[in-house]
């Protein structure tokens, strides 16, 4: 690494710091990202989220009791070229009619327009899904036809149905055109056409929202449910900005910034190998000098002995050899004490050997299974270390009281079980 590279990720270090100060700060002052919605559901679930909130708004009959309030600017920005009545206009979530089980996420009508809304975020198509839901409206409804029924397809941006969706029709401009009739029970569409457009959560339902927000200033609780779904629009179109500053904001869109942080990661599993190595010459040292020449045990039965290749590799994991990495010390005729970290946590514990009769339950001792030997071992699980935490960076720093704490542990453990 050149002396160039050096300074610029120093400089990236210097930034990050800075960047962790400000969000500590942010957080003292009960800055947060909390949202309601997100937290009880993924912001990507199209039906229990996304549907059933703009349901719950542009039904009339909600108990928001502002009638057909969010359902006129629903048609103003959503519902482009429709005509729908709002006077006597009914909105149904999940409509399942006209023997279609699967239910349309959204379904709106008057009595004289019928108007589908396929709400797809991150979910694929279901094979002939908008061939089945025109069917399903066609049948329910006698006076519905090419003339007043209407497809929305909404998406965070603009996507098409594919051709599973749409079965035997073809998207030509505004309108789903019938292209074939090789089966007959869709005779019904043959030669016609139904008007169809795309929408957006990038676009119109944003426009939607924005425009509730205006005329809900005087509502506190519905204007802030929708600027909780907002929150979760942007999220989904990928323009959430968080109140909270985060080093992904630092980063930005800066190439020089990315560039060393790609570097700074690739550097990170030798770094941090190389620590955890060190951390266990410091407890090979302790033992030693504290309670005598106490053998260490390399086979790796029992776990892969330790060394600065297998600590890199095991913050690295690529390859599962390296799930457990420590040292095994031969401490009585009946156990092992164990110093080790396995799948994330450090462990300090005893092994028992074979034809071991002794009793090696104690206080904060769990017995855990080790399920490719089919036998059963003891240990305090301490720190998790694979995360890299600042109690993680203090133990292998040897800062504070944490590497005290760990020598105790293994202190107990040696006068408790050794040398009988």
């Amino acid at each position: 690494m050149s002396e160039c590279e050096k300074e610029e990720i120093l400089g990236l270090l210097e930034g990050v710091h800075k960047t962790l100060v400000v969000q500590d700060e942010q957080r003292k002052r009960g800055l947060n990202d909390y949202n309601l919605l997100t937290s009880v559901l993924r912001p990507g679930d199209e039906v229990r989220l996304h549907s059933r909130f703009i349901y719950s708004m542009i039904n009339p009959d909600g108990k928001h009791y502002q009638g057909s309030l969010f359902l006129r600017l629903f048609k103003e920005n959503v519902l482009q070229n429709s005509e729908l009545d709002l006077d006597s206009a009914r909105v149904y979530k999940e409509w399942k009619g006209g023997d279609e089980n699967g239910g349309i996420d959204l379904f709106l009508t008057d009595g004289n327009q019928f108007l589908i809304i396929e709400n797809k975020i991150y979910a694929a198509d279901q094979y002939w899904q908008i061939a089945r839901y025109l069917k399903a409206v066609i049948n329910e409804y006698p006076e519905a036809n090419e003339n007043n029924v209407f497809v929305y397809y909404l998406t965070p941006k603009k996507r098409r149905p594919s051709k599973v969706s749409l079965g035997n029709f073809k998207l030509d401009g505004e309108y789903m055109k019938y292209i074939d009739d090789v089966v007959d029970q869709d005779r019904c569409f043959r030669n016609k056409r139904f008007s169809y457009c795309n929408v957006t959560y990038d676009d119109h339902i944003i426009k939607w929202v924005d425009s509730c927000l205006k005329e809900t200033c005087n509502l506190t609780n519905i204007n802030q449910a929708f600027l909780t779904y907002k929150e979760v629009v942007q999220h989904i179109i990928k323009k959430k900005e968080n109140k909270v500053v985060t080093i992904s904001n630092y980063l930005s869109n800066d190439v020089e910034k990315i560039f060393c942080a790609g570097e700074l990661e690739k550097e990170m599993p030798a770094f941090k190998g190389r620590l955890l190595c060190e951390f266990f010459d410091d407890v090979k040292s302790f033992v030693s000098e504290s309670h005598g020449e106490i053998k260490v045990v390399n086979d790796k039965e029992y776990i892969k002995g330790y060394n600065e290749g297998n600590c890199i590799s095991w913050f690295a994991r690529k390859n599962r050899d390296y799930k457990d990495v420590g040292i095994t010390f031969d401490i009585s005729k009946d156990v092992f004490l164990c110093v080790m970290v396995a799948d994330e946590v450090l462990h300090i514990g005893v092994i028992p050997k074979v034809g071991c009769k002794r009793e090696l339950e104690e206080p904060g001792i769990e017995v855990r299974k080790w399920k490719r030997n089919k036998w059963d071992w003891y240990s305090y699980a301490y720190i998790n270390i694979f995360n890299f935490n600042k109690d993680a960076i203090e133990l292998l720093l040897n800062k504070g009281n944490s590497r005290k704490n760990v020598k105790d542990k293994i202190s107990y453990l040696v006068c408790r079980f050794g040398n009988q």
